[in-house]
């Protein structure tokens, strides 16, 4: 038995422990029944395979692109006091940005918690997103992309942090 049979062979979408799916509902009369697709033999899977791998090589480039671009809206660290730091005075980093596809803020310390302001200048230490160290928050609010104003402040002094903005 190939690999590929065997992965073919595992049951899908059953985790341990999990209910099956309900049995299917017959069709009404008179209505067609739905054709499973063809399955892939193994050529397609390995041009299906070659297709995603391409994809992913073209995204991993852009990502080297912007990482060594010297357009500050794409990539930027923080640099309020020069070395990425931020203390108990709050400080924007981000303006409103409508056409925002993506944003990631990162606590990068080993010490002090990093708050974020959402449509704010003055966020208070403690409240809102607060990223422990080693945290990050990837920019979603209620699972939509937030295109605001971000601001941040620590909860000491010397919280280190980065963020990307795309």
């Amino acid at each position: 038995m190939s690999l590929l049979d065997k992965l073919t062979d595992l049951p899908i979408g059953i985790l341990p422990g999990s209910v099956p799916d309900a049995p299917a509902v017959p069709p009404a009369k008179g209505a067609r029944p739905a054709r499973e697709p063809e399955p892939l033999n193994g050529r397609q899977l390995a041009l299906q395979v070659a297709s995603d791998v391409q994809a992913m090589l073209h995204n991993l480039r852009r990502l080297v692109e912007l990482q060594e671009s010297s357009t500050k809206t794409y990539l930027m660290s923080g640099s309020i006091t020069g070395g990425g730091t931020i203390g108990v005075t709050a400080a924007g980093i981000l303006n409103a940005n409508a056409n925002r596809k993506g944003l990631s803020v990162q606590n990068l310390g080993t010490t002090g918690n990093l708050s974020l302001g959402l449509g704010t200048t003055s966020p208070q230490a403690g409240t809102g997103i607060t990223l422990q160290p080693g945290q990050s928050w990837d920019g979603r609010v209620s699972g939509q992309m937030w295109r605001g104003s971000v601001s941040i402040v620590g909860s000491a002094a010397g919280v280190v942090y980065s963020f990307l903005e795309v």
